[in-house]
């Protein structure tokens, strides 16, 4: 029975390998885009406007460039993503609200 118990507790503290996490101002390094939600470590609306951005993310070239928030280096390996981002249509839906900017000194958090 304890062996039972210990499995469930085993299996439930590692099968949510992608957890959620809300808070964009941590969301930088190596980003995977999914089409599916519930995978996702958080959800974000694309505005034009940086002032309404909660993060300015610059996209670079390397994944040694993202090293901080609002840096990101989108990868096709889910696996070796950092954070895993669901992009909303709906802005009332997002967690987050994110800028596109082509400087990296203007990357980063706006809260």
């Amino acid at each position: 029975m304890l062996k039972f118990i210990f499995a469930i507790i085993l299996g439930l503290t590692f099968s949510n390998t992608y957890a959620q996490n809300n808070d964009i101002c941590s969301v930088g390094g190596n980003i995977y885009f999914t089409q599916n939600k519930s995978e996702a470590n958080i959800s974000v609306f694309v505005d034009e406007s940086m002032s309404f951005a909660d993060l300015a993310v610059c996209k670079v070239t390397s994944t040694s460039f993202a090293d901080r928030a609002g840096l990101w280096f989108v990868t096709d390996i889910k696996s070796a993503a950092q954070f895993i981002v669901f992009v909303e249509k709906t802005r009332s839906f997002a967690d987050a609200v994110i800028s596109y900017t082509e400087n990296q000194s203007f990357a980063g958090c706006k809260k």
